[in-house]
C-alpha cells in the first residue's frame, strides 16, 4: 500500500494516458480496476532499497478478477499519508526474505525463478537495463523520494494499524473484488439500459465527461 499522494503518482507513471483512461475506481475499498490488456502497456515498477533495484512486473501487478476475466485489479492500493509504504505479498512473492531478529534487520534477494512472462515486459526490462548501463536516466521510471511519516505518527497504534492493513488488504481484495465488480459493471447486468448505468455510477469515480479517474 502507498500514501495517497504516492499512489496517484505511481498510477500515472505506470500506465500511459490512454491506458489510464480505461481504468476505474470501484466500491468503498477503492479497488483500481483496469483491462487486463493494460499489462502490455504498463511499465515495470522498481522498488529500490540500499541501492538494489527490485522489479515488479506488470503481469504480477495486474491480477484477473476471476479465471478468464478480461478485467484486472491493480495490486497496489492507497492507504494514508500517516502510514509508511507497506510491501505486501505482491512484492514478497518476488524476493527471498531473511528476518534477522538478533540484528534487527531484514535481508532481501531477488528470486532467480521470478522472470517476465510477457514479451512486452522482457523488452522493457532489456531497455531499462540498457538505459542504466548507458547512464540514460530517461530510460527509467522517475524516482519518487522516500516516504517518511513524521515520528509523531509512528505510535504503537499506528504501527499496529499498518501491519493489520497490509495483512488485510490482500484478503479483502480477493474476497470482495469479484462481488463489487459484478455489481458495478454494466456489461454484466442483464437488465442493461439506464438501470445498469445507474449501478455503475454508484460505484465508479469518473472524471467530468469521461470514464477515467482524474488525480489532483
Amino acid at each position: 500500500t502507498l500514501p495517497p499522494s504516492y499512489f496517484a503518482a505511481v498510477v500515472q507513471l505506470l500506465l500511459p494516458p490512454e491506458g489510464l483512461a480505461q481504468c476505474r475506481l470501484y466500491g468503498p475499498t477503492k479497488l483500481f480496476i483496469c483491462p487486463c490488456a493494460s499489462r502490455l502497456a504498463a511499465r515495470i515498477l522498481y522498488v529500490t532499497m540500499s541501492g538494489q533495484d527490485f522489479p515488479m512486473f506488470p503481469e504480477d501487478l495486474f491480477t484477473p478478477l476471476r479465471d478468464g476475466s478480461d478485467q484486472c485489479v491493480l495490486e497496489v492500493q492507497a492507504s494514508s499519508e500517516a502510514l509508511p509504504v507497506i510491501l505486501g505479498d505482491t512484492f514478497l512473492r518476488t524476493v527471498g526474505t531473511v528476518f534477522d531478529v538478533g540484528q534487527l534487520r531484514v535481508g532481501l534477494a531477488r528470486r532467480a525463478d521470478v522472470v517476465p512472462r510477457l514479451e512486452s515486459t522482457r523488452e522493457r526490462l532489456r531497455a531499462d537495463a540498457d538505459a542504466i548501463a548507458g547512464g540514460r536516466s530517461a530510460g527509467r521510471l522517475p524516482l519518487l523520494p522516500p516516504h517518511r511519516p513524521g515520528s509523531e505518527s509512528l505510535s504503537p497504534q499506528t504501527v499496529l494499524l499498518a501491519l493489520s492493513s497490509g495483512a488485510l488488504a490482500g484478503w479483502l481484495a480477493g474476497h470482495l473484488a469479484t462481488r463489487i465488480y459484478d455489481f458495478c459493471h454494466p456489461a454484466d447486468d442483464p437488465r442493461g439500459g439506464a438501470t445498469a448505468h445507474a449501478a455503475s455510477a454508484r460505484c465508479c469515480d469518473t472524471g467530468p465527461g469521461g470514464s477515467y479517474v482524474r488525480f489532483v
